[in-house]
């Protein structure tokens, strides 16, 4: 009896669905049709006549039909067409016509769609058509004749044909190389499973479903350890992701964006790079960070994409159908469990981007640390900061020797940047325009050198309240945030001495540089990089504009919403969200409200709290390790 119940359980768990050997799991891809690219099909298809018309004529009745300016709209479960019509009809003696209607109104043309796998055609069949005059009345005298000549129409609609053959050949196409060559079979038997589902006449869209049957049964291979290499690797193929995203997000310069809008991709942004950052310099960098990434950030600005993409002219509209459902389905599919092992390679996301832009045009996706504009004026940051100062593309000078004769500042720099190249194993010597940020190694000079960077900070500060307006009643709290933070991220150095070279400040983690410490990756095209390294007015504006932003945009909007806060809180979260990114304000808040504060909360409260009370000669302190 026991061997009976024995091989009785034995078979449960082999057989019972909850522990078979493979898990395939049938995924729903959305194929979503707006009604603006709807409409801009049918008017490619059938409004084939100069400006946008179609015109149907028939000899024989002296006929004329003529409609435009087609409008979508949903009707209970079908598809309705309404246009402005004109439609003429009367009778023939010889070659004469003598048109007994000439009349103007508007027709609605109700239409059921079906998806045909054999051919992926978006097919569409003609249900009924009414014509209504101009108070939407049925017309007595034209409507007998349309009861004729509507057959005419009926049969130019039902040649509509909406052609997803091409989208769902890039899907086909693109989702393989998101894996990796040995798992190419699989992935292909996936595909062979793709079938369309029911489509959906909704209030925005047409809306269909593409099913595909997936294995999802958990890998049996043991991980691997993850080697420098693999971190270094994994980094690649972050940037090329980081890209991918800017890439995305800069589709929609020249948009008239809503600020919201513009708020929700710049924090999208901002906490994926502060993620990367956090996770590189931990060597914990992983495959999952950067699938989680494109999951999450696909998301959150899908719908913004999709609002305005799908008001393009129509040769693109399918381009940007194909760059939609296969982002869906990468969404979809990586949402199914590190089992499956998708992965965001360079060359996918490089054909994913192409269909961004013209057909045939290679997408490039260079991580490249340049200025750009655009991407400034796309996130709501307005025109580039100016560049008072040197900008040098060397990594170190000479150290300044006293008894060196220096050559005049003209011959060293002009306007705004400075091109020098070592010679040799020899680092150029350092301009005068610099010699002055190296902080002094003894208290003789530290007093002035104090001033002098407590002065920029000030003006940094005015620059940005003049440009951006803070509210009054935190304006005295911003301007000893700035003093504060700079404090607490370099003790007020731009560059450093180290034997005999001098060098602009970097971070331990080799991310951050300068006065404020901006973080390179993180705010990669939206400061010039060469300028936050070496031009201490420059990166003192950058962290002056990114505090602003995070007071401004963050702090005060979300904690003002939860009461009355404490001006040194307010302070302290700024700072937070200054260190870790935004998604570190919430973190904080929790830390506050535990009172369990990190070491740098408390170090930063110290500073600020010195700040409040003008004890800035303390800086001595960290400088050359006494006071003044």
């Amino acid at each position: 009896m026991k061997r009976v119940l024995s091989g009785c359980l034995l078979f449960l768990f082999f057989f019972h669905p909850g522990f078979a050997s493979a898990d395939t799991r049938t995924v729903e891809i959305p194929l979503t049709l707006e009604f603006p690219l709807v409409r801009s099909m049918v008017i490619d298809k059938i409004y084939t006549s100069p400006g946008d018309r179609l015109i149907l004529e028939d000899p024989d009745w002296c006929a004329t039909i003529e409609l435009w300016d087609p409008q979508v709209f949903p009707v209970q479960t079908s598809l309705g067409i309404r246009s402005k019509i004109r439609f003429q009809s009367g009778f023939r003696i010889g070659s004469t016509c003598f048109n007994i209607v000439n009349w103007t109104g508007e027709i609605e043309i109700i239409q059921s769609l079906r998806l045909d796998k054999g051919d992926w055609q978006l097919k569409f069949k003609t249900e009924d058509s009414f014509i209504y005059d101009q108070k939407h009345k049925r017309p007595f005298l034209a409507g007998i004749f349309w009861d004729y000549a509507k057959g005419y129409l009926h049969s130019t609609m039902d040649q509509m044909r909406i052609d997803l053959s091409s989208p769902i050949k890039e899907l086909k196409e693109l989702l393989p190389l998101f894996f990796s060559e040995t798992q190419m079979p699989k992935v292909q038997s996936w595909l062979n499973t793709l079938r369309p589902g029911e489509v959906l006449i909704q209030s925005d869209a047409v809306r269909s479903r593409l099913m595909m049957e997936v294995d999802v049964s958990p890998a049996v291979e043991k991980v691997p350890e993850i080697t420098p290499s693999d971190i270094e690797a994994m980094s690649r193929n972050w940037e090329a992701w980081d890209a991918f995203f800017v890439r995305e997000i800069e589709t929609l310069i020249g948009r008239t964006l809503e600020q919201g809008e513009r708020r929700e991709i710049l924090d999208t942004l901002l906490s994926m790079r502060y993620s990367f950052t956090q996770a590189f310099s931990g060597n914990t960098l992983t495959q999952g960070l950067i699938n989680t990434q494109f999951t999450n950030s696909w998301d959150r600005i899908s719908k913004i994409l999709r609002k305005y993409l799908i008001q393009e002219s129509s040769g693109s509209l399918l381009r940007h159908l194909a760059f939609f459902t296969a982002a869906d389905a990468l969404a979809i599919v990586e949402k199914l469990g590190p089992a499956v092992g998708i992965e965001m390679t360079p060359q996918g996301l490089r054909r994913l981007a192409s269909l961004l832009g013209e057909e045939g045009k290679d997408a490039g996706l260079a991580y490249s640390y340049e200025l750009d504009p655009r991407l400034r004026e796309l996130l709501g940051l307005g025109p580039p900061l100016p560049e008072s100062g040197p900008s040098v593309d060397v990594e170190e000078f000479e150290s300044p020797v006293e008894s060196e004769e220096m050559p005049p500042k003209e011959s060293l720099w002009h306007g705004a940047f400075l091109r020098l190249a070592s010679a040799g194993d020899r680092a150029p010597g350092i301009p005068p325009e610099l010699r002055e940020w190296i902080p002094p190694q003894s208290q003789g000079g530290l007093p002035q050198y104090l001033d002098k960077v407590h002065q920029v900070l000030q003006k940094a500060t005015e620059e940005t309240l003049s440009k951006n307006q803070q509210p009054s009643k935190v304006q005295s709290l911003y301007r000893l945030l700035v003093l504060a933070t700079a404090w607490q991220e370099s003790c007020w150095r731009q560059l450093e001495k180290k034997r005999d070279k001098v060098t602009y400040l970097l971070s331990y983690n080799r991310t951050s540089v300068g006065l404020m410490q901006i973080n390179e990756r993180v705010w990669r095209g939206l400061y010039q990089r060469d300028s936050l390294r070496w031009d201490i007015r420059y990166n003192a504006r950058a962290g002056a504009e990114i505090l602003d932003l995070y007071l401004k945009d963050y702090a005060l909007t979300r904690m003002e919403a939860q009461g009355p806060t404490d001006e040194t809180v307010l302070a302290r979260a700024v700072y937070a969200m200054y260190n870790a990114g935004p998604d570190e304000l919430q973190r904080f808040l929790k830390r506050h409200r535990s009172n369990s504060p990190h070491d740098i909360d408390r170090l930063f409260k110290e500073k600020y709290e010195m700040a409040q009370k003008g004890e800035f000669e303390k800086i001595a302190l960290c400088l050359i390790g006494t006071t003044l």
